[in-house]
């Protein structure tokens, strides 16, 4: 069949934008829907929220659907995009920035990408 060559999905990410925070047990599967989900539930089918596109790539990453090397690259685009000067606390005015600064760690007074291994100990981004 023709279907035999098509690949299949790893991976969903959605932008989480409802109200409700990401551990909320009222995590609506659609808005609106009055039907909830756990992540843990959307998890299982490799179906995964992020609040940030440094937190996708740290759960890309820990789910080793990217490399260390992608990940590094992925944040080295967010800095340079949101903060290009790297120095902290430089302000960007765009709320989405400022959300970002908690996925990198500070080194004297400049913003550097976090190791893999600590990607996800991030601050609440809730």
């Amino acid at each position: 069949q023709e279907l035999d060559n098509v690949r299949r999905l790893l991976a969903a990410f959605i932008h989480h934008v409802q109200p409700k925070p990401l551990d909320s047990i009222e995590l609506e599967a659609a808005p609106g829907s009055q039907r909830y989900v756990r992540l843990s539930e959307l998890e299982h089918h490799n179906i995964f929220f992020f609040k940030t596109y440094g937190h996708a790539a740290c759960v890309a990453h820990r789910k080793n659907l990217i490399s260390d090397a992608g990940y590094r690259r992925i944040m080295q685009a967010i800095l340079h995009e949101c903060f290009p000067d790297a120095m902290y606390p430089a302000a960007d005015n765009r709320a989405a920035c400022n959300l970002m600064r908690t996925e990198f760690d500070h080194d004297n007074g400049r913003l550097i990408v976090k190791n893999t291994h600590d990607c996800d100990k991030l601050d609440d981004l809730d």
